[in-house]
């Protein structure tokens, strides 16, 4: 019986096989090619040829096992005659065929060129070879990286006009640039985003990644650059624009506003006030959706203390965790005080029902219930 359901399986296969390789050039327009593969050759460390491969713009149609292009074959069997249920079905599960695109072959090679570009090899070249199949109409394409010589990181500088919010990054447990490292484009930006996280995290409310700048130089003659992380300039000279940037953000009050879906289209809600810890719930006296006390639990925004991007964080998560909750919205206001109010929405979702019931069972004569 084994027997029989494998060889079964494999004649189907086989048959599949057949029908949907035969003539997959069929709608491949005159003159033009089938793209069958692209192939990049490239050695660069930390860099993976396959994930090169998704900054291309053209690539060829879906395979199976590496060699079977399966839903190409199936749309390759339909008919042109769209009236028809089957063609239109074959043509639904299948898949058009690529046409290789010249243009999109440069492209290609462009994108990989600013790949590259970012990984530090910033004389890195990049070239395309095609190879067509006249007979079988076919188009293969080969991208070639010859990477050269990387830049690296001579010396890196971080200069923030404000020597508490310096001393804050300084004390990082762990830069992600230093001395001698490539020069990535892309950690120079998770640094930028990294310093601007530690920054919000110490009550900068004020601080933005994007208030960030490097100037960056390249040493003469050298394949070194020097890099700095400062702010961007038009902030510099702007001493009033500093001192909001760099002032430290306490938070003063803290407001739940629990309420249910169709409570935010009433316009003569009778709401009630619970305090508890310095933190205020407002929800509606007539149909109560929360109880403050368990919402007062999940909230990690404290009165009197400077504001976190972490701790926001982790209060939309524990209220998020909540079975009955919907949605969930945290905004801030800075106040007369020069400190931050902090309105918490919640809304509660479809009212969920328990249900129980007793079963009775018999097994190798005993009784039981469960």
């Amino acid at each position: 019986m084994k027997s029989y359901r494998f060889f079964y399986y494999i004649s189907l296969l086989t048959i599949l096989y057949t029908l949907s390789s035969c003539n997959i050039t069929k709608y491949v327009p005159e003159n033009q090619y089938l793209l069958k593969s692209t192939k990049i050759k490239a050695s660069i460390p930390d860099v993976n040829n396959e994930e090169l491969k998704g900054y291309l713009r053209q690539t060829p149609n879906n395979t199976i096992l590496g060699f079977w292009p399966l839903k190409l074959g199936f749309y390759s069997i339909s008919g042109e005659d769209s009236t028809k249920w089957s063609n239109r079905w074959l043509r639904r599960i299948g898949e058009p065929p690529v046409i290789y695109d010249s243009l999109k072959t440069t492209y290609g090679c462009d994108e990989l060129q600013k790949v590259i570009f970012n990984k530090g090899y910033l004389n890195a070249e990049v070239s395309s070879k095609v190879t067509n199949d006249t007979k079988k109409r076919h188009a293969k394409v080969t991208y070639t990286i010859t990477e050269k010589e990387p830049y690296r990181l001579r010396n890196y500088f971080i200069t923030i006009p404000d020597s508490a919010a310096l001393k804050t990054i300084n004390q990082r447990e762990r830069a992600l640039i230093k001395s001698g490292n490539l020069f990535d484009v892309d950690r120079l930006n998770e640094e930028r985003e990294q310093v601007a996280k530690i920054l919000r995290n110490q009550g900068y409310y004020n601080f933005r990644k994007e208030l960030l700048f490097f100037y960056v130089d390249s040493a003469l003659n050298t394949n070194e650059i020097d890099a700095e992380l400062s702010i961007q300039p038009q902030y510099l000279d702007n001493d009033s624009a500093l001192q909001i940037i760099f002032t430290k953000k306490e938070i003063e009050n803290v407001t739940i506003l629990a309420l249910k879906d169709n409570d935010l289209l009433k316009n003569n809600l009778e709401l009630d006030t619970f305090y508890q810890d310095n933190i205020k719930v407002v929800y509606n006296k007539n149909n109560k959706a929360f109880r403050p006390k368990a919402l007062i639990n999940k909230v990690s925004i404290q009165p009197d203390r400077y504001y976190s991007d972490f701790i926001v964080d982790r209060t939309y998560s524990r209220l998020n965790s909540l079975n009955a909750a919907k949605y969930v919205n945290i905004s801030f206001t800075e106040n007369s005080n020069n400190k931050l109010d902090a309105q918490i929405v919640i809304t509660q979702n479809k009212p969920h029902t328990i249900s129980a019931e007793i079963e009775g069972t018999y097994s190798g004569g005993d009784l039981g219930i469960g």
